[in-house]
């Protein structure tokens, strides 16, 4: 049987599944429910379906699941492929190896698995030697250049980037990303006290596409971190556990602050981050949407992507690194 991180309480009677009755294997505590193995997993898979199908608009034939081989983005596909390819959709898996010595070989290993499991194809993106450079070799020579960023930040904008183009070159018209309620209640909280609020109406389920940035969904908005490394463990799903070995330069980040925020307040107030959530999307995007100007893109003149700027982020990594 399996408690929550958030409650450690002592339970005198032999709690129970609250669909079967039988014997309770894990609680979730923002709906003080428990649920046996077989039903959490049912639990689960219909809570990521009803997010995607209830945000994502049915416009889209070809999806990009955007796995990196970690409990989060490999319980999404998990849980949502086999239901989504029963609709008549067209799915493939995008892995992208970042050259992360000692962690990418592993990831890249877990990501070629769940393909073969499910039966889907599998595009991976070689960053060293597609684009000649890595996210190791990035991290060592950040400090020679002034990037003004820290090395999880620009390896978002490589993933970011490296999502978009795949997904145009090859057709797709979604790419459905692992991002997690812990993941987005981190990026609206930094990014309203850095009062950056244009960027918050891009935190929602479902971000339609735009010239050539293709449309994406976040089917796991709604899931707390635990509950992903629930279901893999309840499926028996191989994961990448160890952490990305440039995530400790992040320790003292504003997102790794305000996750770690969360956590402490969901032991006094379990569904808080949920709660704020909803109301984050019911009543906050649209306010910040309403007011705010649209904005004007350009193409890349190195590379031909869209882009708010001009070279775009990506090119000029790649400028600085002397790979453009």
């Amino acid at each position: 049987m399996i408690t929550s991180p958030y409650h450690l309480q002592r339970c005198y009677a032999l709690p129970r599944c609250r669909v079967c009755g039988s014997k309770a294997w894990v609680k979730i505590p923002w709906g003080n429910t428990w649920f046996c193995r077989t039903h959490f997993i049912s639990y689960f898979e219909k809570k990521v379906y009803q997010t995607f199908s209830r945000y994502t608009p049915r416009i889209h034939k070809k999806l990009l699941f955007a796995v990196s081989g970690g409990k989060d983005s490999l319980a999404m596909l998990y849980s949502l492929a086999g239901k989504l390819a029963e609709e008549g959709y067209s799915l493939a898996v995008l892995f992208i190896d970042l050259g992360i010595k000692g962690y990418s070989e592993y990831a890249r290993k877990a990501v070629e698995k769940a393909a073969s499991d499910l039966g889907l194809s599998l595009i991976v993106v070689d960053l060293d030697k597609e684009h000649g450079f890595s996210i190791d070799e990035l991290a060592s020579r950040k400090s020679t250049f002034s990037f003004g960023k820290p090395i999880c930040s620009l390896c978002g904008i490589v993933k970011r980037y490296l999502y978009n183009k795949v997904a145009s070159d090859n057709g797709y018209d979604l790419v459905v990303t692992g991002h997690t309620l812990n993941d987005i209640y981190a990026f609206v909280m930094s990014n309203l006290t850095t009062g950056n609020l244009e960027d918050l109406v891009k935190l929602r389920p479902y971000v339609p596409g735009s010239a050539s940035f293709v449309a994406r969904a976040r089917p796991l908005f709604f899931n707390y971190e635990y509950e992903n490394r629930l279901y893999t463990l309840a499926r028996g799903i191989d994961v990448v556990l160890q952490p990305c070995p440039h995530s400790p330069l992040q320790t003292g980040s504003l997102t790794t602050s305000f996750k770690k925020q969360l956590l402490e307040l969901e032991k006094e107030h379990p569904g808080i981050g949920l709660m704020f959530m909803k109301n984050f999307l019911k009543k906050v995007i649209k306010s910040i949407e309403y007011s705010k100007p649209s904005q004007e893109l350009v193409r890349c003149s190195i590379c031909g992507m869209p882009s708010s700027s001009n070279p775009c982020s990506f090119c000029r990594i790649k400028l600085k690194l002397g790979k453009a």
